[in-house]
């Protein structure tokens, strides 16, 4: 630059212009880095703001119009037309002022007491009577549709006993009640009452559409009320399951003739208020949530009593606690990309102060003071920052917009752009944001203006040994706040902190957790760079040395004192004495490998030495240390890897005088100033580090969305719930869903809880029954849930679970057993408990003992049975509870049926061995069955059964088991931890009443459906459902949930049609998988947050990496042109020169973004399980598995490797075509 001779002289602005235009490259490189900074950060609220628009209306859009609407409900009204009006008024003035922009219309209902009705068939008279009651809804007749009859008027006639009223009544009524128009039926609060109201029927109606807002989607709730459970006076009869009839009437007909015939009568009252779905859209989330609070609390305080129905607070308080959670990731990544730009942009003005540390020398020698170049500088930033300040919320605002056309929120915009608002926020974040950038413009500046000319020339001579990061211990300070703040977040679990209100908020300080641990990681591995430049240039051992002080400090001091403290022996001592061996032999070969002698021999018995007592101390420690011990498996590769280092250096050692020039020069060079590349490095650890991240906890993210929905359906539907069905059994009933058109596969189960031991306490567990064979062809199943697949899981369930039944021939009539008690029992039955082809199961009562002699009880075998039947059980039953039966013993023998021609035919004779095991009625019970031949009624021998006194409600006896009784199942780790169970033990656990011994036979993680943070139990249904009925007296009959496989896109008509099936009362419940999924794309906080988040990262990854390289590549070679072309005198061919630019920087490449890559693997595995939380901030279940997107990383490594060769292949022709002699006399002047 040319400037006049006198400072006065010098034109500030002109001077600026000259640096804007001569550097243009690197400012635009700066303002690209303050305007993308500015773009994100002004950006972050825009976007948060238009997902909470988008979120609230796609959450309004789902909520049908019954939920969206509000009920105001009020009890206790003094019927009186004052009243009415009174309350009607407090419910406008509460509208009015709270909630009128969304409020449209209403509809009141008015609601008497229930009255005893006489019917015309069944009058008052007969004390045998229904009950009804009045009511007044407004604008019914615009409603309705009259199939007989016409509209109630006003007029009250008045009768002998009181008012006689027109009423109507829909005409669901008459399918319980025998009534007809112009019917009159009578109304009374007591049966005795000498007043009644006569209601006389006018007309009777339909809805015209039952389904209408007006109706709340179901008109049965007001025309089919359900059976009341008021109790009726002494004397009266009512049908407890016969509902109330619901008359409809004129306003002025209830107040009327109510109020005449029984003053002070209260009635309640209620207001459907009907509201805008598109004005509840524009409520602001706080602000709709304050209104609506004001709301309720303004009618609670002036109508006592009153409460409101309304789904809209419910909405927006959802919406506000899946925002938190969901919000968390997006924030984390948007927190790192901010940082890494912010960095990027520091890192321009670095080198741009670098390129102009020459002119400034050159000013400064003119006379310019220092604070006309803090004007130059101030207005150079204020020129970039002002423009990016300007322009970047408007960037955003488009960006954001524009974003609605992609794929991620095509689902939920349909393709429109997203709704943006502008406000003042972004303005002043981006302003704030400039007064950062200006003030590292201009210190960096000035700081770099103060060097003089010495120094100057000093510095390009002789770079600096140590940077200012490590004079100063910045490196360790970050490294000692990120783990202050990494040690936080594990002891939270979570990003989130309690205010003082005890409100959960996001740390903002926890978001920053990533970033300090990557420059942590940048910054220390700063300092080991030139060691491991210098070893493989074979100058230097240090890095071998440093290996092996931490590996040594490790499993010396630490791993014997927490060794000493495990286990208080003296087995610490071997260690001691092995690593203090091994250090002494590692300093003696080292001093040999770096003597001038170096005695070959000695360095191979030092070495051999070496292996040898790592080989003792890692056998040793496989039995004597713990994998939990503090970076254990880390320690132990270093231990591995330092004899190998050695050996390394040896042989780079001896060939390092043969590398060719340009590897010798290119290794030179950069253990000469290692520093130079401090930048370059960091900036590529962060870019990497966040990608890695991004797509770990985008891949996570969604990998666990998927799983979420397939764990918690199994199949591609599950349905929960199922009703008992009498009329199938099990086989029948799958058969039977198996049949809709579109199933392709379908398996019942049992769901249910137990408690472990026998006797019902202690902590519950769930149960699931399934059908092996059919579950494993509908179920989804993780490889991490068991150590095989579900396939070998459930055929080794089926192949033990024999089911053991003692079937009763066809056609057989009676049933029967030889009995022979010790004593006459005068209250003991003898029972046989049967079950039939459906699963139906049924107890037999055969009678009492007479005497205590050898007698034949019998009965009929029931006729509703369905063939096959098989005996389950024999039980004994004593009226009595707990430990107070009878105590003796009972001979049976011959278990017999009988034909259609009264022909016996024996089943079970007890000759053989015992195939029957005795009921678990309690832990102390002292039931033993045995067999004897001592006085049988035939054969050779008889069972015995000895009873004690304890019965589980007076059932003792024994069951049907040749297999031994015991269940199959499978439990798992969190069962098996909390129980002290073991595989292949034999324990007693009561399911639904029903003790039962249970064999483990697997140990797994996880099933399907169920949690693995609780413990769970899996059986085999038919085994499971056989045992839980051998005590019929509370068992259950059928499997209660059903999974089914469907043929695709038959998803929706199979949902619907079992729907047809069962109906939507509770407790059926569908689980659909299909539209669980697509109900997770249209969510915007998922669509919409962190998974367009990831997208963006990797498009600041790039776009950072892209000109930052670049970047400094331009920089080196301004520095290095001089060094270049001196190496080309010296005679460097184009291919070495090659070659040295190519190994310098692939080093440097290769090393930042390797780093990157391990430090964004480690950061992920620390940072996922703080992430992946479920929308209400749940523990995700099942367990998330953390994977990256690699569909993404590969195009991003390959990028940026591209952006690298392409780069350093510009600054070799640039370095190629400079001119030997103009360089020459440069240099000389």
């Amino acid at each position: 630059m040319i400037f006049s001779g006198s400072q006065k002289q010098l034109n500030t602005l002109n001077l600026v212009r000259q640096r804007l235009t001569n550097e243009w490259k690197l400012m635009l490189s700066i303002f690209s880095g303050v305007l993308i900074a500015t773009t994100l950060i002004s950006g972050a609220p825009i976007y948060l703001d238009s997902l909470e628009r988008i979120s609230v209306n796609t959450a309004f859009d789902r909520t049908s119009d019954v939920t969206l609407n509000a009920l105001i409900y009020t009890p206790n009204i003094v019927l009186t037309r004052e009243s009415l009006e009174e309350s009607q008024q407090k419910v406008n003035t509460a509208v009015q002022e709270h909630i009128d922009e969304v409020y449209v219309d209403e509809r009141r209902l008015i609601r008497s007491q229930n009255y005893l009705a006489g019917l015309p068939y069944r009058p008052l008279e007969t004390r045998m009577v229904s009950r009804g009651y009045l009511q007044f809804m407004e604008d019914i007749d615009q409603n309705i549709v009259f199939v007989e009859g016409e509209m109630a008027s006003d007029e009250i006639k008045q009768g002998e006993s009181g008012p006689l009223i027109e009423v109507i009544i829909g005409s669901p009524s008459l399918n319980i009640f025998d009534v007809k128009v112009n019917d009159v039926i009578e109304l009374t609060t007591f049966i005795d009452s000498e007043i009644t109201i006569s209601a006389k029927i006018t007309g009777i109606f339909d809805p015209v559409d039952s389904k209408s807002p007006y109706w709340r989607e179901n008109s049965d709730t007001f025309l089919k009320p359900a059976p009341l459970e008021d109790a009726v006076e002494q004397g009266v009869m009512v049908d407890p399951e016969e509902p109330p009839l619901p008359f409809f009437v004129t306003e002025n007909t209830l107040i009327d003739s109510i109020s005449n015939s029984f003053p002070g009568t209260l009635v309640s009252s209620s207001w459907l208020l009907f509201l805008d779905r598109e004005n509840l859209k524009k409520y602001d989330v706080q602000d709709g949530k304050l209104r609506f609070a004001n709301f309720r609390e303004d009618i609670s305080l002036s109508l006592p009593g009153s409460f409101i129905l309304s789904i809209v607070p419910k909405v927006l308080e959802t919406y506000e606690t899946r925002s938190l959670y969901t919000s968390i990731p997006l924030l984390l990544l948007l927190t790192i990309m901010i940082v890494t730009v912010l960095y990027y942009m520091s890192m321009m003005i670095s080198y741009l102060v670098q390129s102009r540390e020459e002119d400034v020398v050159r000013l400064r020698t003119r006379g310019i003071s220092t604070f006309n170049l803090f004007r130059v500088y101030l207005i150079e930033i204020l020129v970039i920052i002002i423009g990016a300040i300007v322009i970047g919320p408007f960037i955003a605002m488009g960006l954001i917009a524009s974003a609605g056309k992609l794929p991620y929120f095509d689902a939920i915009t349909s393709g429109d752009f997203i709704p943006v608002q502008l406000t003042w926020q972004p303005f002043v974040i981006g302003a704030a944001l400039g007064v950062l950038c200006l003030a590292i413009y201009t210190i960096a500046g000035l700081i770099a203006a103060r060097a003089g000319v010495i120094s100057q020339r000093l510095k390009a001579s002789r770079p600096q040994l140590t940077p200012f990061f490590q004079r100063y211990y910045i490196d360790i300070a970050f490294l000692i706040i990120g783990g202050i703040v990494f040690w936080e977040l594990q002891s939270r679990g979570s990003f989130l902190s309690s205010n003082s209100a005890n409100v959960e908020q996001i740390n903002e300080g926890l978001l920053f957790a990533p970033v300090l641990f990557l420059i942590g990681i940048a910054l220390i591995f700063m300092r080991v760079f030139p060691l491991v430049i210098r070893y493989f240039a074979g100058e230097s051992i240090s890095l071998a040395n440093l290996i092996t002080f931490i590996t040594l400090i490790m499993i010396i001091p630490v791993y014997s004192m927490q060794q000493f403290l495990d286990q208080r022996g003296f087995n610490w001592l071997y260690f001691v004495l092995i690593g203090l061996a091994f250090l002494i032999c590692y300093r003696w070969t080292i001093g040999e490998i770096q003597s001038q002698q170096r005695r070959k021999l000695w360095i191979l018995i030092g070495l051999t030495a070496q292996v040898l007592f790592v080989a003792i101390y890692v056998y040793l420690s496989q039995t004597s240390l713990q994998s939990s011990y503090f970076l254990y498996e880390i320690i132990i590769s270093f231990l591995i890897a330092i004899v190998p280092l050695q050996i390394l250096f040896i042989v780079l050692r001896y060939t390092s005088n043969s590398y060719p020039v340009w590897i010798s020069i290119s290794l030179w060079h950069m253990a000469r100033n290692p520093f130079q590349y401090s930048w370059l490095v960091l900036l590529l650890v962060l870019i990497t580090g966040m990608a890695v991240l991004s797509t770990t906890v985008g891949g996570t993210l969604d990998k666990s969305q998927l799983e979420r929905v397939l764990h918690k359906t199994a199949s591609d539907v599950r349905v929960t719930g199922l009703p008992l069905d009498r009329s199938r059994g099990i086989d029948q009933t799958r058969e039977y869903f198996q049949d809709i058109e579109g199933v392709s596969e379908s398996a019942l189960a049992y769901r249910g809880v137990a408690t472990p031991g026998s006797t019902g306490a202690g902590f519950q567990f769930d149960v699931l029954a399934v059908q092996p064979e059919e579950f494993k062809q509908v179920s989804w199943f993780r490889e991490d849930y068991a150590e095989i697949d579900l396939v070998n899981l459930m055929i080794d369930l089926q192949e033990k679970s024999d089911l053991d039944q003692l079937q009763i021939p066809e056609n057989s009539k009676q049933i029967g057993v030889h009995v022979k008690p010790e004593e006459n029992y005068p209250n003991i039955f003898v029972w046989l408990i049967v079950e039939d082809g459906r699963g139906f199961v049924r107890t037999i009562t055969l009678g009492r003992t007479q005497k205590a002699q050898w007698q034949q009880l019998k009965a009929d075998i029931p006729e509703n049975l369905v063939e096959p039947i098989s005996i389950i059980s024999v039980q004994i039953y004593e009226p009595v509870l707990g430990a107070n039966g009878s105590i003796g013993s009972m001979q049976f023998d011959d278990i017999f049926v009988t034909d259609e021609a009264g022909l016996e035919k024996v089943i079970e004779g007890f000759e053989g061995p015992l195939l029957w095991r005795t009921l678990v009625s309690t832990p102390l019970a002292t039931h033993q069955l045995s067999t004897n031949n001592l006085e049988p009624n035939s054969g050779e021998r008889n069972a015995e059964f000895q009873f004690g006194k304890d019965t589980s409600e007076g059932i003792r006896g024994f069951y049907y088991a040749p297999s031994g009784g015991q269940v199959p199942v499978i439990i798992n780790e969190s069962l098996s931890l909390a129980a002290g169970i073991e595989l292949s033990d034999n324990v007693l656990v009561t399911i639904n009443g029903q003790v039962i011994p249970i064999k483990v036979i697997h140990v797994i993680n996880n099933f399907p459906t169920l949690r693995s943070d609780r413990g769970f139990l899996i059986g085999d249904l038919s085994l499971m459902l056989r045992v839980l009925k051998i005590k019929a007296t509370n068992s259950i009959d059928n499997a209660n949930e059903l999974f089914l496989s469907v043929d695709p896109d038959s998803t929706n008509d199979v949902v619907n049609k079992i729907y047809e099936i069962l109906g939507r009362a509770d407790p059926i419940r569908i689980y659909d998988k299909n539209s669980s999924l697509s109900s997770n794309e249209l969510d915007p906080l998922v669509s919409g947050g962190w998974k367009s988040m990831v997208m963006v990262a990797i498009f600041v990854v790039i776009f950072t990496g892209a000109l930052g390289y670049s970047t400094y590549l331009l920089s080196f070679s301004g520095r290095s042109n001089t060094q270049m072309a001196s190496l080309r005198t010296l005679g460097l061919s184009r291919a070495q020169m090659m070659g040295l630019l190519y190994l310098e920087n692939i080093v440097i490449f290769a090393l930042g973004m390797g780093l990157g890559t391990w430090a964004g693997f480690q950061m992920s595995a620390l940072m996922v399980d703080s992430v992946a939380v479920t929308e209400t901030g749940n523990k995700v279940m099942p367990v998330f598995q953390i994977v990256t997107n690699w569909k993404i990383m590969w195009p991003v490594y390959g990028i940026l490797t591209m952006i690298f060769v392409t780069a350093v292949l510009f600054m070799y022709r640039a370095v190629i075509k400079v001119d030997l002699p103009s360089m020459s006399r440069r240099v000389i002047n």
